[in-house]
């Protein structure tokens, strides 16, 4: 079983089941990461409106700080692309 490793842009070390994307606040000062996937559903409802459906919870899990250093012997940071394992 695989999974992805990251670091969130406060420094947080999180794991995923399934490959993240970045998600970047209002304010791009609490940047994480997230493996929810979503779709939209187009309703043909009287206003026309669209509506988000989400398809699976997100699987993050905090990891304690080094635990990335120690399963990859790599620092890495934000601006990294996560890390499979």
């Amino acid at each position: 079983m695989a999974g992805w490793l990251a670091k969130e842009q406060d420094g947080k070390e999180v794991i995923f089941r399934c490959k993240p994307r970045r998600q970047i606040w209002y304010d791009n000062k609490h940047g994480r990461w997230t493996d929810e996937k979503t779709r939209y559903i187009s309703n043909n409802d009287f206003w026309g409106t669209d509506h988000m459906c989400v398809e699976h919870p997100n699987t993050r899990i905090i990891l304690p700080k080094g635990t990335i250093f120690l399963l990859t012997g790599k620092n890495i940071t934000w601006n990294d692309e996560p890390i499979k394992i």
